[in-house]
């Protein structure tokens, strides 16, 4: 059952209404965005997901599916990380055995900046420098 705050009704829920649901049912404490909500103060309710999410983007980044092993794998290669195992099965486009090595090493390092933060990065590509 979808929830709902008071005077929302659930056929008119929008995206940001639904982001915020998902991040309370995850423990996150969206009280500000809620009370935006409730005020129809759209700038405020953007202006907290915005900084929510740029101050999580790193654990979030582990979250979501690589669009680009080979590019966290270099990553990864140029910080030291013995990847000769994962660049083979790369190599051989065994993406089962790359999603095997990559998901753990990830999830292991997930604190590190070196997979969320590229080195030598081009802002132009996806909005951010390291």
């Amino acid at each position: 059952m979808q929830q709902t705050w008071p005077g929302l009704l659930p056929a008119i829920i929008s995206p940001a209404e639904k982001i915020v649901g998902r991040l309370e049912q995850q423990g996150v404490d969206v009280t500000e965005a809620l009370t935006a909500l409730q005020k129809g103060d759209t700038a405020a309710v953007k202006a907290w997901l915005t900084s929510f999410f740029e101050a999580h983007k790193c654990k979030m980044a582990h979250a979501r599916p690589i669009r680009d092993p080979g590019a966290v794998i270099s990553r990864l290669e140029q910080h030291g990380v013995d990847v000769t195992e994962v660049k083979a099965a790369l190599q051989n486009h065994d993406m089962a055995s790359v999603k095997a090595w990559l998901d753990p090493y990830l999830r292991a390092h997930k604190d590190a900046k070196v997979a969320c933060h590229p080195v030598n990065h081009p802002a132009g590509k996806n909005g951010r420098q390291s």
